[in-house]
C-alpha cells in the first residue's frame, strides 16, 4: 500500500507570510543574499513546480495532483539537502563547532531514526516491502538528516573536540 506524503497543516501555512515578513522587517533579504548557486536552484525548483502544476491544471498528459505532491516532497528532501551542506562546510573550515548545539542535533537524528524505523516497521507489519520506497520522501528526509546529524556530531566530539571555547563556562 503506498501512502501519499503527509502535507502541511493549515496552521503552518498561515505562519508561512508571518515568518516571511518577519525576515524582511528584520533585514534579513539585505543583510545576508543567496549564492548564485542558490539562486539558480531555486529558479529551476520554481519553473519546474510551476510548469508542473500547468501541465496538471491543463490536463496534458497522464500527471495528477497527487503526482505534484510527491515533486514537492522530493522538493523538500532537495532543500534539506541544501540546508545542511553550509553548516558542516563552515564548520569544517574553522575548524570549530563553536556556538553550535549538539541537543538539536541529538534530537533531529533521533526524529530521522524513529522514522526510518516506522517505514520499516510498517512495511514489516503489512509484509509488503514496497511501502519502504512507497513514500520517497520520509525515506530520503530520514537518510539525509542521519547522515548529516551523523557528520554534525563527528565534527563536534571527534574532529573538533579540542577546540573548545574557554570563554564560555561549563555546566
Amino acid at each position: 500500500m503506498v501512502r501519499m506524503p503527509r502535507q502541511p497543516s493549515n496552521p503552518t501555512m498561515l505562519r508561512l507570510p508571518y515568518r516571511v515578513a518577519q525576515i524582511y522587517y528584520y533585514g534579513g533579504f539585505k543583510s545576508q543574499g543567496l549564492s548564485k548557486v542558490m539562486q539558480s536552484l531555486l529558479l529551476g525548483i520554481c519553473i519546474t513546480c510551476s510548469s508542473f502544476a500547468l501541465i496538471i491544471f491543463l490536463g496534458i498528459g497522464q500527471l495528477s495532483w497527487l503526482d505534484f505532491m510527491y515533486l514537492l516532497s522530493l522538493v523538500k528532501v532537495l532543500i534539506t539537502f541544501c540546508k545542511y551542506v553550509p553548516q558542516v562546510m563552515m564548520n569544517a573550515r574553522r575548524k570549530s563547532t563553536v556556538g553550535w548545539s549538539p541537543w538539536n542535533v541529538t534530537l533531529d537524528i533521533s526524529g530521522g531514526g524513529l522514522s526510518l524505523l516506522q517505514l520499516v516497521l510498517d512495511s514489516a507489519d503489512l509484509k509488503d516491502w514496497s511501502g519502504m520506497t512507497g513514500n520517497l520522501a520520509k525515506l530520503g528526509l530520514s537518510f539525509v538528516t542521519i547522515f548529516f546529524d551523523t557528520v554534525f556530531l563527528v565534527q563536534h566530539y571527534v574532529l573538533y573536540r579540542r577546540y573548545v571555547d574557554e570563554s564560555v563556562p561549563d555546566g
